[in-house]
């Protein structure tokens, strides 16, 4: 069972399924404390390694994406290829 913080209060018990649908609602984040039996101390949930794919989804969610229409970066002027063949001139802007 697992502990969390919300609104600088303790709350729980409650199953990870549980902590999931909270992060999914909203009600906490990557980086709302939880704790659980057995660990040492209380840590942000996005450090839990069970958690750890959730709370990216939901941080990749709420941070908006970059423009298509933002200044070129430095051209990419030499590439090696995977087999370790020629190189290829690439003139692509990432």
């Amino acid at each position: 069972m697992w502990y969390y913080e919300h609104n600088d209060q303790q709350s729980g018990p409650v199953s990870k399924e549980q902590i999931i649908e909270l992060l999914n609602s909203g009600q906490i984040s990557a980086s709302s404390l939880v704790w659980k039996d057995g660990m040492p101390e209380w840590v942000a949930l996005g450090q839990v390694g069970e958690f750890q794919a959730v709370s990216t989804i939901e941080n990749d969610l709420s941070t908006p994406a970059s423009s298509p229409y933002e200044a070129p970066k430095t051209p990419v002027t030499r590439v090696p290829t995977m087999h370790g063949g020629s190189r290829q001139n690439v003139c692509a802007l990432l």
